[in-house]
This record gives C-alpha cells, sequence and structure tokens, in this order.
C-alpha cells in the first residue's frame, strides 16, 4: 500500500465561477514527497534493465519559471473570480510555448508506436455524436440570446473565421480568451453540471505524466490550451498538486490554434493529441475511450481515441453550418454519465476529504449465470496497466473475494476480433474454459461478455467492415475492431524472473512445461505466447505441478486452425527460429510452417537461457550482464528488421557447425544440476530446430506431419520433462552435499573432535 499522503501539499480545490470557467494562472513550483514502493516493489529497478523490455522516458529539464511577482502571484490563486483567460499573467508567452514544445518533444517517442494505427472518422460522424444532449431547438434559442454569437454574421464573437489580415505573430491571447468565454457560456445556457464539470485554461500550468498511474514525473508533464475539470466517481484530485487539476480528473483537452502558421491537420498535432490520450489512459484506468479536439478560426480536429487506434476527422465551420455539433460536443465532453465520457462504471472510488482514492468496488456480471457480484478493490489502483494506446490494453486488478476468503485478480482485455487472414479469434475465457481443472494453467472463476460498449465499432466513429468485405485498396481505412471482455482468475506469485532459489525456478518452469502440455493433449490449445512474464509463481506451498503457472491465454489458438502464417505470435525477444523465420518471408520469401507446439518449447528454453545468463542462482542480477544477452536484446522490439536479426542471432547460437557451450557465461553461482540442464535443454532445442529447418527447405510435408503425431508429441515433452527432473534431483542430491558439508566445517570451527570420525 502507498504511504500515507502529505496534507500539506494540498489546499481545497478550486471553486468554479458562475460561468463555469477557472483560470490558474502560470505554473508553481511544486514539491514532492520521496518515491513510494508499492507492494511488488522487489528488483522493480533491475526489472526494468533485465532485459530491456521496459524503457523509462527521457529525463527533460523543467523549464517553466515560477511567478515572479505578487501579482503574477495574485493572478495565480485568484480561482473563482477569474471569467476570462489572461494567459500571459507575466510570463513570456513565446518562452512557455517553447518550453511546452521541448517536454511534449520528449513525449512523442512513447507514442511512435501508435501512430501507424490512425483512421479516419466515419463521413459525418459528428452528426450523431452526442445527439442525445440538447435538442436543435434549445440550441437555437441559446444562440439567439447568448452575446458571444453574431446572429447578423452567423459567428462566434471574437473569433471570424476569416481576418482581414493574418499575421505571423504569435499565439495571441485574444482568441484564446473569446474561446474560453464561448465554451463557458455553452457550459452554462446549456448544461446542468453542478459545479462538477468546468473549463480550466492550462495553457501556462504543468499537468504531470506518470508511467505506472501511481507516481508522477516532475520531469515530464503537458499543457493543453483547455481541459475539462470533473468531479465523481472515477475522477481524483491530483497527488502533491495545489491547483487540483491533473489527468486524473479531467475528462478532455483542448488545443486553440492560433498561429495562423499551423494547420490543424499538423502531424505534431496528433503527436500532442496522442500523449494527452496515453496520459488518461494511464491515470484514468478505468477509460475504454478518450475524445479531444483542437480548434483553430474555422475548423476542429476531432480525435477520439480507442484501443482500436486513432480516429480523427475536420468538424468545419462550426461558426455557422456545424455550430450545432460543436455545441453538442462541448455538452458530450462534459457529461455527467461517466459512460457517456468513456469510462467504466462498473469501477467506483470513495474519496478522503482530500479528494483522493481510499477504496473501490468491481461489480462483474458473470456471463453464464447472469448473476453480478460486486468485489472491494484490494488497491484502487490495477496491478498491472500496458501503456500503450492500440492493443489489448491489458489491465489487472487485485480483488477480495469476502465470501471464500481469498484474492482474486481481475484481466481486462481488448481482443482482436479478426486475424490478419480474416479468421474469427477466440476469445482468452473460451481458451480458459478448456484449461479448467488442469494442472499448471492459470484457473478462471467467472467473466463476463458482450456487454453493449465493449467493442469499438459500436463507439460512433469507427469505419468498420468485416475483413471479407474490404477492398484492399482502401485497407488503411478501415480499423480493425477490438472487443473487451473481463476475466476473474486465481491469484498466483509474481512472474517466474523473480525466483529466490535454483529450485523455485526449476520447478516453476517443469510445471509450467507440464501445464502447456496438459494443454496441447488434453485441451487440443496451443497457448503460443510464451515468455517470463507469461510464467508465474505457483501458490506458497503449491504441490507439483502447481508451482509455476502458465497465465495469458490471449493468444492461444486451438490446434486444429493453426496455419502457416508470417506474423509471429508473441514476444519477439522469445520467438523460435522458425517464426522468425516465417517473418522474415515477408522480405525474402520463402515457405512459412504453422506455430506448433516445438516452437513453444523452444521459447521455453529462451526464457531458461535468458534468466540464467541475467541472474545468479539466488534470483540476483549479475554484475556485469554477459555480452550474449546484450546482443540478444537488441532485438526484443517487434520490426521487421529485429525479427531478420534476431533470426541470425538465434542461428549462430542454435544452428552453429558445432553446438555452443551455453553454459560459458552463466553466473558462478549456478549448480551443476542447472548447468547440465541448460545444456541439456539447448541439445534438444538444436535438434528440433534443425528438423524445422530441414522440413522447411525440403518442403517435407510427411516429416513434418511425423512431428505432429501424438506419440511423437508425447516423446517430446516427456524428454523435456525428464531433463527437468533429472536436473531437480541432482539439485536436491547437491543442496544435501553442500549442507552436509556446511554442517562438518562448522562442527570443525567449534573444535568437536568427533567430527573426523563422521562420513559426512
Amino acid at each position: 500500500m502507498p504511504p500515507a499522503h502529505d496534507a500539506s501539499q494540498d489546499r481545497s480545490p478550486p471553486t468554479p465561477a458562475g460561468n463555469g470557467y477557472i483560470d490558474l494562472g502560470p505554473p508553481q513550483t511544486l514539491g514532492r514527497d520521496a518515491a513510494c514502493s508499492g507492494p511488488n516493489s522487489r528488483r522493480t529497478t533491475e526489472s526494468k534493465e533485465r532485459t530491456g523490455l521496459d524503457h523509462s522516458g527521457l529525463a527533460v529539464t523543467e523549464a517553466i519559471a515560477s511567478p515572479s511577482n505578487s501579482q503574477d502571484q495574485e493572478e495565480a490563486t485568484r480561482g473563482s473570480d477569474s471569467t476570462s483567460c489572461d494567459t500571459n499573467n507575466g510570463v513570456d508567452t513565446e518562452s512557455v510555448d517553447v518550453a511546452v514544445e521541448c517536454i511534449l518533444g520528449a513525449q512523442e517517442e512513447k507514442v511512435e508506436g501508435d501512430l501507424p494505427w490512425i483512421y479516419p472518422c466515419k463521413s459525418f460522424f459528428y452528426d450523431r455524436l452526442y445527439e442525445d444532449t440538447t435538442t436543435n431547438e434549445r440550441i437555437d434559442a441559446f444562440l439567439k440570446r447568448c452575446p458571444l454569437y453574431d446572429q447578423k454574421e452567423n459567428v462566434w464573437v471574437g473569433i471570424h473565421p476569416r481576418p482581414d489580415v493574418l499575421t505571423s505573430e504569435k499565439p495571441r491571447p485574444a482568441m484564446v480568451d473569446a474561446m474560453a468565454k464561448i465554451i463557458s457560456a455553452i457550459l452554462e445556457g446549456l448544461g446542468a453540471f453542478s459545479g462538477r464539470r468546468y473549463l480550466m485554461t492550462t495553457v501556462n500550468v504543468k499537468l504531470f505524466h506518470s508511467e505506472d498511474g501511481w507516481h508522477s514525473d516532475d520531469n515530464h508533464f503537458s499543457s493543453p490550451t483547455f481541459v475539462i475539470a470533473a468531479e465523481g466517481p472515477s475522477f481524483e484530485r491530483p497527488q502533491h498538486d495545489p491547483r487540483g487539476v491533473g489527468f486524473t480528473n479531467i475528462t478532455t483537452c483542448i488545443d486553440v490554434i492560433t498561429d495562423p502558421r499551423v494547420s490543424i491537420l499538423d502531424n505534431k498535432v496528433t503527436k500532442k493529441h496522442a500523449i494527452y490520450a496515453r496520459q488518461m489512459f494511464i491515470q484514468q484506468p478505468n477509460r475504454r475511450f478518450i475524445r479531444t479536439f483542437a480548434i483553430d478560426r474555422h475548423s476542429m480536429h476531432f480525435f477520439h481515441f480507442d484501443r482500436s487506434g486513432i480516429h480523427h476527422g475536420i468538424i468545419c465551420g462550426y461558426h455557422k453550418h456545424n455550430v450545432h455539433a460543436f455545441i453538442r460536443l462541448i455538452l458530450g465532453l462534459c457529461s455527467l454519465n461517466e459512460e457517456v465520457l468513456g469510462l467504466d462504471s462498473n469501477l467506483q472510488w470513495n474519496f478522503d476529504d482530500k479528494g483522493r482514492k481510499v477504496c473501490g468496488t468491481l461489480t462483474i456480471a458473470d456471463h453464464d449465470t447472469k448473476v453480478a457480484k460486486k468485489y472491494n478493490l484490494h488497491t484502487v489502483r490495477p496491478m498491472f496497466l500496458k501503456r500503450q494506446i492500440q492493443g489489448p490494453g491489458t489491465v489487472c486488478w487485485l480483488v477480495q473475494d469476502h465470501e471464500n476468503k481469498r484474492l482474486l485478480i481481475v484481466k481486462d482485455n481488448w481482443r482482436l476480433e479478426h486475424s490478419l487472414d480474416g479468421s474469427v479469434n477466440t476469445p482468452e475465457y473460451e481458451q480458459l474454459k478448456k484449461g479448467r481443472n488442469l494442472e499448471g494453467v492459470a484457473q478462471m472463476i467467472s467473466y463476463e461478455a458482450d456487454r453493449v460498449g465493449w467493442e469499438t465499432k459500436d463507439l460512433g466513429v469507427m469505419n468498420y467492415l468485416p475483413p471479407g468485405e474490404r477492398h484492399t485498396r482502401f485497407a488503411q481505412v478501415w480499423a480493425n475492431n477490438r472487443i473487451l471482455s473481463r476475466v476473474v482468475m486465481e491469484l498466483y506469485g509474481q512472474d517466474i524472473s523473480h525466483f529466490e532459489s535454483e529450485k523455485q525456478l526449476l520447478c516453476a518452469l517443469r510445471d509450467a512445461i507440464g501445464g502447456h502440455r496438459n494443454l496441447y493433449l488434453k485441451a487440443h490449445t496451443l497457448h503460443r505466447d510464451i515468455a517470463w512474464q507469461n510464467i508465474v509463481l505457483g501458490k506458497p506451498r503449491a504441490p507439483q505441478g502447481e508451482q509455476g503457472i502458465l497465465i495469458d491465454l490471449d493468444l492461444a489458438k486451438p490446434i486444429a486452425e493453426l496455419e502457416p502464417e508470417t506474423n509471429g505470435a508473441g514476444h519477439c525477444f522469445f520467438l523460435s527460429i522458425a517464426l522468425l523465420a516465417n517473418v522474415a518471408a515477408l522480405e525474402t520469401g520463402g515457405i512459412t510452417l504453422p506455430h506448433d507446439y516445438l516452437d513453444d518449447l523452444q521459447s521455453t528454453f529462451y526464457v531458461l537461457a535468458s534468466l540464467m545468463y541475467y541472474y545468479d542462482g539466488r534470483g540476483n542480477p549479475q554484475v556485469r550482464i554477459p555480452s550474449i544477452l546484450e546482443e540478444w536484446v537488441r532485438y526484443q522490439e517487434y520490426t521487421l528488421q529485429n525479427c531478420i536479426e534476431n533470426l541470425k542471432f538465434k542461428k549462430r547460437f542454435i544452428l552453429s557447425d558445432s553446438p555452443v557451450d551455453t553454459t560459458k557465461q552463466v553466473g558462478e553461482t549456478w549448480s551443476k544440476a542447472s548447468r547440465n540442464l541448460l545444456q541439456k535443454f539447448y541439445t534438444f532445442t538444436r535438434e528440433i530446430a534443425v528438423t524445422k529447418e530441414e522440413v522447411r527447405k525440403c518442403e517435407d510435408g510427411d516429416k513434418y506431419d511425423k512431428l505432429l503425431e501424438e506419440d511423437t508429441v508425447r516423446q517430446n515433452y516427456d524428454r523435456v520433462l525428464q531433463i527437468f527432473d533429472t536436473a531437480i534431483i541432482e539439485l536436491d542430491t547437491e543442496l544435501q552435499e553442500e549442507a552436509k558439508t556446511t554442517s562438518r566445517l562448522k562442527r570443525k570451527a567449534s573444535g568437536d573432535p568427533a567430527v573426523n570420525y563422521l562420513h559426512v
């Protein structure tokens, strides 16, 4: 649990003025408590370094000055007395812009992987967006009485779409101020938000970033022109921030583009809003989607972010032709209905008097029984979340099952509806059903699926057609639908990299292989994503067969559906030679083979090898990372070129002319038993890799079919399991001998004369 919060860092939240608008003024220099440690903080730093799989962000020097005179301090704290947005406040606006752009630029690397997944919204999406927020008649009546709308010219006052002179001056506060008044007037004139939604200008305010949703990063922040601040069951005041606004408690971000040289279609604008959305997903972990927009004198660039990617579209003529759509968008982004905002209302939190989350609940309606059950959150933040926008968006919660007095894990995951070949993907819960009562496989308690709003194609903006109906010429227009499911599972230990002894590692990996065997032979399912992250330690005092558990069946497939493919499923770092060759075939051509159980067994060898190269036998990182691992981690990111280089590396490692001595770079503390295990497992892996390469080169279907015959499958699993069983027995013998030797030396040191007559 996090340490107690220092209340001295807080003050009462700002109160919105009647127009629903607050000017927060320039930034202040804020203090920070020391970073707190979560319950599973063991080797956190090392875990980020061990294979380079988790990169920290770039450090950026804070470049915005604090207010330096009493007038600025007064402006910074005037709060609800403000009815306009003075963005200067004694601060050099141009310098602020440069600093903000510099800091946002440092964040672009973290959204680069999401930018290829960008799609145009469906035509006229804005006509149906938030259509239930208000009627055209109410909007027209509002425009007639609103002094900020020129009925004669059909334009918003202060933001003429065609100014007489377009200068090259830097941001003009007058336009920002005018837009603030317009949005505030819409909120006051057409909304009923009871002070729970209000516009804030944040162009000079730091909205701090976080990579885990818990700890803020002093050096990384964003400063949109405006945000809509919110109060409610999902919105938490940011920690240590006296202004009371951050990515934890906003509904949207809005940028006003005032420089005529900058287009709202500029890629920089898209990147900024992707950065905003990424932080909102991290700091509001019950988000299903996020919407933001940038606006200039005549058009709006609308962004919708969900797990299928980035969807964007232009709303032209918000002064006249699309003024209704503009007003509805503002009202929709301020909705008091959290489902409308893109939040999952099945997650609810309670707050202390400082607006910080203290406890929460998660309600799940079992798909089969239709019975809803409410679980208490064990911690108010998720125990795991994926930080990318596009993708499965996995979030895991630790919950308390008071009825059965146990802790459980709840996993949210957005699966692709179709694979690249157009086939329908099987949900993870269907695979977990097959794995029920199988040793070595994660056990599912219940699941929830098929809820309204749990498919990205139903969120109102996506261009969607089933893969079979798409014209390949316009493939880039069609986003792939993703479907959310929620699974409740037994709670096990941490991933296998957190082993504390050689025997614990060997037993866990052995039982996970046994689980893989059970899944393949009894459930007729292939896991397809073997990595140390997907093998966890069993429960305390677990019996043999359950000391290592195979988790994450997201990519699992029924054996009958396995076909040759050029997209290697799984973590690039652990992919087999055959799967890497499949990916390389995209560039080099050649035969592709199906993903089979032998590929997963080869991946298991890479799990063992990488752990033995990085750690010593007690689970501590080696003082110096071996050269073999230094080269290996260069190719962990999944790109075509990395797959090709990874293939070359593994061919040198596994398919060299002469077998490699795998133990040369293993740490000194590893036992002889573990070293023998690694070398024997290498021998098996080499034999299978050679056989599969022969099949690929000769296109020998009969030879490949022989590998998949049940007798051969059983023999291969039995051989690998026997290697582990032998190593565990040898390790026990070594430990017993070591204990006897230690005891003898202690007795000898104590002067016991009988020690010379003991046979030890």
